[in-house]
């Protein structure tokens, strides 16, 4: 697990406020392995972002956010979270965008184009 340093939090907002829930899908659950979510959408930060899922072997789904370093994928602290036996992909994706107050950034540039 890795803290964020400021441009990397910058970088990931920048796709979290790019991304759209209609386009995530969960791959094919392997139970205890991390698998990277498809379709998310592409975003213009400079970094690789994905959100991982997970089956656990209680029948359970998992996410984490991770980033691209290299050929490895470091998952960003805090960002782990378990969610029961079904998950819905706009509720990831939301969960994550609130958590790093991109959620709000996306109503006030709403509000102001209205």
């Amino acid at each position: 697990m890795a803290p964020l340093t400021k441009r990397l939090e910058d970088q990931l907002k920048t796709y979290l406020e790019a991304a759209k829930p209609s386009l995530l899908t969960i791959p094919e659950p392997v139970v205890g392995q991390w698998s990277g979510g498809h379709g998310e959408g592409r975003s213009t930060a400079k970094v690789t972002f994905h959100i991982d899922f997970m089956f656990t072997s209680a029948g359970k789904y998992m996410t984490r956010l991770t980033y691209n370093q290299g050929k490895r994928k470091i998952p960003i602290d805090g960002t782990k979270k378990e969610w029961g036996e079904k998950i819905d992909p706009t509720e990831v994706l939301t969960t994550y965008q609130e958590a790093f107050g991109v959620a709000e950034q996306k109503e006030d540039n709403n509000k102001k184009k209205n």
